[in-house]
């Protein structure tokens, strides 16, 4: 029975979510950085909990180990090697490469 109620709410539930993820993805850019940080946690456990993707440009703000906002200058850096961009999180290590895309 259980079941049953919560799959008539599912969509409701992924719609809830996406408002949710969009609110904390413009608190992602927040001068603030402990409130970066705390939207940062929260999109991640959002979107893990209800199946909701995080778009592109906000999934390469997050540092997946750590789970902090990445910030140029202050805890990330970036670097350009070939065609891909190497952006290591100072915090914990992690590098994360994304290739370059579109005539540079």
């Amino acid at each position: 029975m259980a079941c049953r109620r919560r799959a008539r709410n599912v969509a409701a539930r992924k719609n809830l979510a996406e408002e949710s993820i969009s609110h904390l993805s413009n608190l992602l850019l927040h001068p603030e950085i402990e409130l970066a940080n705390s939207a940062a946690r929260d999109l991640i456990r959002i979107s893990k909990r209800h199946g909701v993707r995080v778009s592109k440009e906000n999934r390469s703000l997050i540092c997946r180990t750590c789970k902090s906002n990445l910030r140029p200058g202050y805890n990330a850096r970036i670097r350009l090697v070939g065609s891909n961009r190497k952006i290591t999180c100072i915090n914990c290590n992690r590098v994360y490469r994304f290739p370059i895309i579109g005539d540079v």
